[in-house]
């Protein structure tokens, strides 16, 4: 009796911590068995995707004429923004990506791309030539909580309180976006 007594004891709560771990493993959150699109698994870092939290609203970037931008004045939505450059083939393949994410969330999303390369002339033909469908920014004053990416593509994910959530290092395939906006739906961010 004593014995029976003891062993549930223990067995319990090994039982409760491997299936926590079972859950944790088979979740999708990053945890295991979630890979970066073809051709950037050997450039990102060992996290590709990691949470980092800080607000953002007094990031300022330059539009294509010239004039401010700030985070605050896209309101309450959550925001994309993709840091890239014209040279990179992955920052190439995030185009398509993020113009389906654009299209598909485009009420309660904005998606926003950084181009950290080029004049405001050479980022309208690049826009041009890769048919860009949302806002094509180029880098302002202090990058503030963003930072200056060392890995490019990299996206940051900014909730409707203008706090930085996420940041994706490299090119992921459509549906993990999808999946990380449609999570924060869920969570009403």
């Amino acid at each position: 009796m004593l014995l029976r007594r003891c062993s549930r004891r223990i067995i319990a709560p090994a039982t409760a911590v491997a299936a926590l771990f079972l859950m944790l493993s088979c979740s999708g959150d990053g945890g295991g068995g979630e890979k970066p699109a073809e051709g950037a698994a050997a450039r990102n870092e060992p996290a590709a995707e990691e949470e980092q939290k800080g607000i953002v609203s007094d990031v300022t970037f330059r539009t294509l004429d010239g004039s401010e931008k700030k985070i605050s004045e896209y309101g309450r939505k959550i925001l994309m923004v993709n840091y890239m450059t014209t040279w990179s083939a992955d920052s190439k393949k995030l185009i398509p990506i993020m113009n389906e994410v654009h299209r598909k969330f485009h009420a309660n999303v904005v998606v926003i791309g950084v181009i950290t390369d080029v004049t405001a002339g050479k980022a309208r033909a690049f826009m041009k030539a890769n048919d860009v469908k949302f806002e094509i920014l180029l880098p302002g004053g202090d990058p503030g909580w963003f930072g200056t990416p060392s890995k490019l593509p990299v996206t940051h994910v900014v909730t409707r309180e203008d706090l930085i959530i996420n940041r994706f290092v490299g090119l992921y395939e459509a549906d993990r976006y999808e999946e990380f906006i449609l999570s924060m739906y869920r969570r009403r961010m």
